[in-house]
């Protein structure tokens, strides 16, 4: 039997800091030949359905996400995908659904399917009920995703790829060390990384940038796949430098 995905809950007060969360993830677990650089280009494949009432510019006096948006979000994710691994949900502002339209979702969680992929962003999780969110695996956005928004420059990362490829070596090798004391240390750089790719796509995409982006996924793969966390990372390098 196939693995079931699991339903992801960002949040973060800053509307931005979950969009850019929520497009990192995107890029790593779809890997596309063009990654995704922002909200518009998530809207032009027919695979991912995004609510967000936030951008209704209708009479509606409420932005209350209600159950007749999960039912028809249930129904286009019945279908097998056509231009990506998945059929793919995305519910921002999510603390506004309301609690009939949460119930409503228990189903969708419940009957889950392989090919599907369920993105809830809040900036609060208080207003979910325990039944949803005891399904879903909930990620309190880091001060590191915050800082994308915040700060355009991604000092670290930016080093990192200025440095030659024996200096990236020798980088690499005290991550792996800081690593065996504080764990994270490799996620956090690997996250590091793929923000300052991201910030660099929104300038327009070029094919470094671009070839950046996969070189961190496939690190991840390998490094998620228990293939030593050292050599993963030292190919990375290599890639990212030629």
């Amino acid at each position: 039997m196939a693995n079931m995905p699991i339903p992801k809950i960002y949040v973060n007060k800053h509307y931005e800091a979950l969009l850019q969360r929520l497009i990192i993830d995107l890029n790593y677990t779809l890997n596309p030949d063009k990654p995704f650089t922002g909200y518009n280009a998530l809207t032009k494949y027919p695979d991912i359905h995004i609510i967000n009432n936030h951008e209704i510019s209708d009479e509606r006096k409420s932005s209350a996400i209600g159950i007749d948006e999960i039912k028809q979000l249930q129904k286009e994710l019945l279908y097998y995908p056509l231009n990506l691994p998945y059929q793919i949900g995305i519910i921002f502002y999510a603390q506004e659904l309301t609690v009939q339209a949460q119930n409503s979702m228990l189903k969708m969680l419940e009957e889950s399917r392989p090919h599907t992929l369920l993105y809830l962003l809040a900036d609060t999780d208080r207003n979910l009920l325990k039944t949803i969110t005891s399904r879903c695996q909930i990620i309190y956005c880091s001060e590191s995703e915050e800082r994308s928004d915040m700060k355009k420059d991604n000092k670290n990362a930016y080093n990192f790829l200025q440095k030659s490829l024996d200096e990236k070596f020798a980088y690499i090798d005290e991550i792996v060390l800081q690593e065996k004391k504080s764990p994270g240390k490799i996620d956090e750089f690997l996250l590091d990384l793929l923000i300052y790719g991201q910030d660099q796509l929104k300038k327009g995409v070029n094919p470094r940038t671009v070839q950046i982006i996969k070189s961190i996924n496939k690190a991840r793969d390998r490094i998620d796949a228990n293939t030593n966390k050292k050599s993963s990372l030292k190919n990375m390098a290599l890639e990212i430098s030629i």
